[in-house]
């Protein structure tokens, strides 16, 4: 039995901010399980022992960011620097769309309210937003020198 006044604790499980938010009508700041729907972020591959291990350290920069699992299966199709170049125009458009500013989100995201929760859910986007275009920079340098070194043999 819960006496009057007391608090309860209730454990909703590993769920990033879209879902706490949408689901339960909260959400947490600094949540490391938010995600961005709709975001796919591939690695180029090349060949050889140099590329394999600039692959592991992409996989992991991607893990460490929450943008995959360790597990996940990321080797798909090479991205062109025009499919990153889209990639980068799309991610950068989904921050600028973001209502409010990120200061005022900051202060809202402080109290325990709607509009508190509905700023921690847009902070943790633009989070998960820069990491992934911060990733898609490291991919589009890495494009731009394998692309310079087509040509050598």
């Amino acid at each position: 039995m819960v006496a009057p006044g007391e608090a309860l604790h209730n454990n909703y499980g590993p769920k990033g901010n879209g879902e706490l938010l949408f689901t339960y009508g909260f959400a947490s700041a600094e949540n490391p399980l938010d995600s961005v729907e709709g975001i796919v972020v591939g690695c180029r591959k090349g060949s050889g022992r140099a590329a394999d291990e600039l692959h592991a350290a992409r996989l992991q920069c991607l893990a460490e960011h929450g943008v995959i699992g360790m597990d996940d299966p990321l080797a798909g199709p090479c991205l062109s620097l025009d499919e990153l170049d889209l990639l980068r125009a799309s991610l950068e458009a989904r921050l600028r769309s973001l209502p409010s500013s990120e200061a005022a989100d900051a202060a809202e995201a402080a109290q325990f309210s709607r509009e508190g929760y509905c700023a921690a859910y847009r902070a943790g986007q633009r989070r998960v937003l820069r990491a992934a275009l911060a990733e898609v920079a490291v991919l589009e340098g890495s494009a731009d020198g394998e692309a310079e070194g087509e040509g050598e043999d």
